[in-house]
């Protein structure tokens, strides 16, 4: 099974993830957000490439049986496309369309939406020094988290998904929801 962790930036994500997998080590693989080398500059072509080696690593865990944990899925790159442009999120959204149905792209079993609003990303992103003006999710947070919202609230995926609130949790209990619903789904170690 791989569950997907979705969410704008500094909604907990990454450390979300790395706590389960480490906590959960016999039964959980981290895939982390990049698994190609982070150029200097994040382009829709790398992200692109970056989810088709995701989706590689995602389908050997899951040939082996084993579970994994991934820090964003291809909905990422969809949205902050979005984010930056409705012109080029049309065409990376075709290419998307045509990577599922040659099978380069896997959808994940899951996805977890770690909620945050657009004015708190943004806060979180600034105290802890991510706020790069020259990316278009920060530039355009609001119409990032308005794009997550509608492939959550409305059901658009053909995974299950489940949407936690993050704006005012505390780490520990969100790892804790986070383990309650993935119990739902798989034996964890």
């Amino acid at each position: 099974m791989v569950i997907a962790l979705e969410g704008l930036s500094c909604a907990g994500k990454t450390a979300v993830s790395e706590e389960l997998s480490t906590r959960h080590s016999a039964s959980i693989t981290f895939i982390p957000e990049f698994v190609l080398n982070k150029q200097e500059d994040i382009t829709t072509e790398l992200c692109m490439s970056n989810d088709l080696a995701k989706s590689r690593i995602s389908k050997s865990l899951f040939d082996t049986g084993k579970n994994a944990i991934m820090d964003r899925s291809h909905l990422s790159t969809l949205v902050y496309t979005y984010a930056e442009s409705d012109k080029k999120f049309n065409i990376t959204q075709k290419w998307y369309k045509n990577a599922f149905e040659q099978g380069q792209i896997l959808e994940p079993d899951l996805y977890v939406y770690l909620r945050i609003q657009a004015a708190k990303s943004l806060e979180r992103a600034s105290s802890v020094g991510r706020l790069n003006s020259k990316y278009a999710w920060y530039n355009n947070t609001a119409a990032a988290f308005n794009k997550y919202e509608e492939y959550f609230s409305n059901n658009n995926l053909s995974s299950p998904c489940h949407i936690i609130d993050v704006d005012n949790l505390e780490f520990y209990e969100l790892i804790n929801r986070l383990e309650k619903i993935m119990t739902q789904y798989m034996d964890i170690t």
